[in-house]
């Protein structure tokens, strides 16, 4: 079977075809009244060679001794058709002799360069009056239709070239008789024996003729059956365009009788709106005795008017007259109503197209431009006129014209992309020669076996300027965003400014403490030089570690970041917690500290890592302080988790997070007097910036837990 179209619509399109041509293959035996075989031969490839758009045709016929006597070859008229007569001869002859089983049904042979389908069909019951040939390049030749016309064709073809044979052989019969009585009554007296004998056969013959008029009356009838029974009006009129004859469907439709149809009746059928022209269109195609179509609607019977697609074609005498013209009248008024809507809908894109604000241009498979709208004069310069047939390389910049034409042949061969088509920047060439930034996106069409591209390309010279602008503000704000957690580190310094002058005081009291000894023991001339060195060493380790204080607190308040090391959670929190010591025994404030041994390093910034714990720290003492009658107790707490990411909590017994708990990220939310209102922002972005994240969780049975996470680090390259 025929693969099945991907539309109903052309479902009943090749149906409708394949019926008009059964109604013409059927309409031929009519033709072919009292025509010799040859005048058969050639109009049935000619009908066929149009009907089914065949490469070639081809028709040889048998006489009784096996010989070919008539042999026609019609090839379509195209440039592709390079095959010679006698090629094709050449292939189809060694079949004639063949048994109808063992000849094949499809034959595969190039012809002119090009493979061809060669369907072989014969003719009488056993194939033995002769052998049609149908052939053709198509990859789907033949269909199921069209072996069904070709089988009917060769059916009618043998009814009509048998009963030629017939008349021929009547002829010669009677010719041969005729000689024969001649000879005989010359020879009267000797050949009574053998005139009877010619008797005899002659009569033999009557019977056989009668027996083939009676087959033909038959071929006949069944022949108007078909007419009559075929689902689209069939009709033949002379060749003043008065009707002869419609079928019984034409009845059927209209309601109109056979004889309210003959001559000019039948206008009564017709749309009054189509009439005129349908008249005219008649007179023009009859006048030129070439086949015409038209289109016009035909009242039903219940008055309601469809469209038909009216087709006629000349029938000729052997001089070339017309002696009738046939023709059938299909309907075409779903097949129309879609057609209109889809004009419709084509106009509506056309317009779309026409007044859209970007550039819309489409190449053909050579990159030439074949069509632009009118939005290239605004974006490129150049009116689509000025565009049309020329590359599409011209609207690019030189650099980019050898990269775009290889990427696109490579593509036409291999299908292969080198850029994406959807949505890609790229630098397009304005008719001034000003280069500026687009967008394309390009899509494919397959018409008629050729590729078609059809694009956009939008102007994003205003957007590129937006995100360059937008880069710069993103730029501004995290200086910014920098400097306010220098603030903060600033900030959190000067709160813990007593503690700082504590664990400073210490070492500067220590070495004072130590000068002082050595001072008196130069005036009681007491220099003993152990004791002297160890006062000695302890100045010089006191000083050091005032020293290593004052540094740590420089690179915790400078302004540049450190880069990202190896670092022990467990060190960096015994550090800040040097730096916050003064303010927890200022505010009473007890440490638990549960610090798993043996954790993986983090790959951290020192410093901003040390802003985080203190910022944490400071804030749950500060949460403790209006706490009376119970242990004021901060916690602190670092272990594995089951992601294998290191987990930090700082732990308080304060009054917890209350009402204010989806709240305490937020910029400038703050509940201190004196805060700003950025510290746990500003600690929530370092700790997501380190891949890590910060929350916020109630205490058992007082106060709050702030944890914090940070990836352990396996080794890769961060």
């Amino acid at each position: 079977m025929d693969a099945q179209p991907s539309e109903p619509a052309e479902e009943i399109k090749r149906l409708q075809r394949c019926i008009n041509d059964l109604v013409s293959v059927v309409a031929l035996p009519a033709m072919w009244s009292g025509a010799d075989p040859s005048r058969i031969a050639q109009t049935l490839l000619d009908a066929l060679l149009g009907m089914l758009h065949l490469d070639l045709a081809y028709l040889g016929l048998q006489d009784a001794s096996g010989q070919m006597p008539i042999e026609k070859v019609r090839l379509a008229q195209s440039p592709q058709t390079v095959a010679a007569t006698h090629e094709i001869s050449e292939i189809v002859r060694p079949w004639f002799r063949a048994a109808p089983h063992e000849r094949p049904q499809l034959l595969r042979s190039t012809l002119g360069g090009r493979e061809h389908s060669i369907v072989l069909l014969g003719m009488g019951l056993q194939g033995e009056m002769g052998l049609i040939a149908a052939g053709s390049a198509r990859a789907d030749f033949p269909r199921q239709t069209e072996k069904l016309i070709l089988n009917v064709a060769a059916n009618q073809a043998s009814v009509a070239l048998q009963e030629a044979r017939l008349l021929s052989e009547q002829k010669r019969v009677a010719e041969e008789l005729d000689q024969r009585v001649a000879q005989r009554t010359a020879e009267l007296a000797a050949a009574n024996e053998a005139l009877r004998k010619e008797i005899s056969e002659r009569r033999e013959i009557e019977m056989r003729l009668l027996e083939n008029e009676t087959l033909l009356r038959k071929s006949e009838s069944r022949l108007w059956e078909v007419v009559n029974t075929i689902p689209v009006v069939a009709w033949f009129c002379l060749p003043d365009g008065a009707n002869e004859f419609h079928n019984k469907r034409w009845s059927e439709y209209t309601g109109l009788s056979p004889e309210d149809s003959t001559g000019s009746a039948w206008r009564v059928a017709y749309h009054p709106e189509d009439l005129p022209q349908l008249i005219k269109r008649r007179q023009e195609y009859m006048s030129s005795g070439e086949p015409g179509e038209i289109q016009a609607r035909i009242r039903r019977f219940d008055g309601v008017y469809r469209w038909f697609l009216i087709r006629a074609v000349p029938f000729r005498d052997e001089s070339g007259a017309i002696v009738r013209w046939y023709g059938t009248c299909t309907d075409v008024h779903d097949r129309k109503l879609t057609q209109d809507k889809l004009q419709s809908s084509e106009e509506k894109y056309r317009v779309v197209v026409e007044t859209a604000g970007d550039a819309i241009i489409s190449m053909d498979e050579n990159g030439v431009i074949i069509f632009a709208n009118t939005a290239t004069k605004s974006i490129l310069g150049y009116e689509p006129a000025e565009l049309i047939g020329k590359p599409l390389t011209l609207l690019m910049p030189q650099f980019m014209r050898e990269l775009h034409t290889t990427g696109f042949r490579r593509y036409l061969s291999t299908g292969r992309r080198n850029i994406n088509w959807h949505g890609t920047e790229l630098i397009a060439l304005r008719k001034n020669g000003q280069e500026f930034p687009v967008e394309i996106s390009f899509g494919e069409l397959i018409s008629d076996g050729h590729k078609a591209f059809t694009g956009l390309i939008r102007d994003i010279s205003k957007r590129k300027q937006a995100d360059d602008q937008l880069r710069e503000s993103e730029r501004k704000l995290q200086i910014t965003q920098a400097e306010l957690v220098r603030v903060s580190r600033l900030t959190t310094m000067g709160e813990l400014a007593a503690s700082i002058a504590h664990e400073v005081n210490q070492p500067l009291t220590a070495v004072v403490n130590n000068g002082s000894a050595c001072l008196r023991l130069l005036a009681n001339r007491s220099l003993e030089p152990d004791v002297l060195r160890g006062a000695l060493e302890g100045i010089v380790a006191d000083g050091t570690r005032a020293s290593a204080i004052l540094a740590r607190i420089r690179a915790f308040i400078r302004k540049e970041s450190t880069e990202k090391i190896e670092l022990d959670i467990n060190q960096v929190i015994q550090e800040v917690l040097v730096l916050a010591g003064r303010e927890l025994s200022d505010n009473e404030v007890s440490l638990n500290q549960d610090l798993r041994p043996n954790l993986p390093a983090v790959l951290a910034d020192r410093v901003q890592l040390q802003q985080v714990l203190l910022n944490l720290i400071m804030n749950g003492i500060e949460a403790m302080t209006a706490v009376t009658g119970r242990p004021r107790l901060l916690g602190l707490q670092s272990w594995l988790d089951e992601s294998r990411d290191i987990v930090v909590g700082v732990s308080d017994s304060g009054t917890g997070l209350g009402s204010e708990a989806d709240h305490v990220f937020s910029p400038f939310f703050t509940t201190k007097a004196t805060g700003m209102g950025m510290g746990l922002s500003i600690c929530r972005s370092l700790v997501e910036s380190h891949g890590g994240r910060l929350w916020a969780t109630p205490n058992s049975p007082h106060g709050a837990v702030f944890s914090f996470t940070l990836p352990a680090n396996d080794g890769s390259p961060s």
